[in-house]
């Protein structure tokens, strides 16, 4: 299995297909399969877990893209007719071929399934309002209080096992017993990784974020995931 491409640069079905036809060894005619799992963290908008898998013509071998998080996805049918943005979820299952039509399977939306094109995907962070450095302490905290299996979702358990995202959703029902160690072992595994090598937009969060009081910072960006915080710190 190989996972290629860059999430924020799916808006389509057609960007899956002209990235593949440039980076995977497949015939003049292929199909893509989709698989998609959704949640809905609380307060905010529904969200959904987007991945794309092919399989090579060569040696058999799958390659799987991650799309965006996204909300929706719109389009229209074979008869030009536009439809209203249709929940990502029910994307689960849809097969892209290589002329960009796309087969969606039946579900209570779609009762007789259908075929589409010009397919859109709505994108939307888990959280609108959480930088990728956010998102990161959520991640470490989450670590340190060894909370990870109660708070990671698998994106379709059937077709992609092991590939797991945090769930909000989940995240809002974990308490955090022991408040104390919690900022200073998160601080210290934030210096440890922007020494390594960090995404440019994380070391320049960083830099605005390191400015700040660390400490208020870490638990405000904490109570903003949802995680429940101890009456006394």
């Amino acid at each position: 299995m190989r996972s290629k491409g860059t999430a924020s640069a799916f808006h389509s079905v057609a960007d899956v297909i002209d990235h593949v036809r440039k980076v995977s060894e497949v015939s003049e005619d292929f199909e893509i399969n989709f698989s998609a799992s959704s949640c809905i963290p609380p307060g905010r908008r529904r969200t959904g877990f987007l991945v794309a898998s092919i399989r090579s013509a060569i040696d058999s071998s799958e390659t799987r893209i991650e799309l965006p998080t996204c909300s929706d996805f719109s389009g229209s049918t074979m008869d030009s007719t536009k439809f209203l943005p249709s929940w990502i979820a029910y994307f689960h299952g849809a097969v892209a071929t290589s002329d960009g039509i796309v087969r969606i399977q039946p579900s209570e939306a779609w009762p007789s399934g259908a075929e589409l094109r010009n397919v859109q995907f709505h994108a939307v962070p888990l959280d609108c309002s959480v930088s990728e450095i956010e998102h990161f302490i959520v991640f470490l905290a989450i670590k340190f209080i060894r909370a990870e299996q109660s708070c990671y979702r698998e994106i379709a358990p059937d077709h992609l096992p092991g590939m797991r995202r945090l769930d909000y959703a989940a995240i809002a029902k974990v308490k955090i017993d022991k408040w104390k160690p919690l900022p200073n072992s998160v601080e210290d595994e934030l210096a440890r990784v922007m020494k390594g090598n960090p995404t440019v937009e994380m070391r320049k969060e960083y830099r605005q974020w390191a400015g700040k009081n660390r400490r208020r910072a870490i638990e405000q960006t904490l109570k903003k995931s949802g995680l429940k915080m101890p009456r006394s710190k």
